[in-house]
């Protein structure tokens, strides 16, 4: 339990940052608790997937959001190239993009 504590903090905390967060995860398992590297491996795909589904419910308006966003293009438009009723929504995206990073984060870091 101790362990998985630990590499759950250690990955919610390099998630974030521009390095490789698994292998972090896979190094901290290998050397600060002993294991094989293969186990260490397994342990930060798991610790990913956690990730994924946490990261899927924080932002699930977002996704919707886009989602319907996306389904509202009419095809012949892109097709044509006039896309221009999409472009305050792209601001919005955007905005709300940058806003819930900064959720995530000051979340992520309590």
């Amino acid at each position: 339990m101790f362990e998985s504590v630990i590499l759950g903090l250690i990955q919610g905390i390099t998630e974030w940052l521009p390095v490789s967060s698994e292998g972090v995860v896979t190094l901290a398992s290998t050397t600060l608790f002993g294991n094989e590297s293969n186990e260490s491996i397994n342990i930060a795909l798991w610790v990913h997937i956690g990730t994924a589904i946490s990261a899927g419910f924080v932002f699930k308006s977002t996704y919707l959001a886009r989602a319907i966003v996306t389904l509202q293009l009419c095809p012949a438009q892109i097709r044509d190239g006039r896309t221009t009723e999409i472009t305050d929504n792209n601001r919005v995206g955007r905005a709300s993009a940058v806003l819930n990073v900064v959720r995530t984060v000051l979340v992520g870091s309590y």
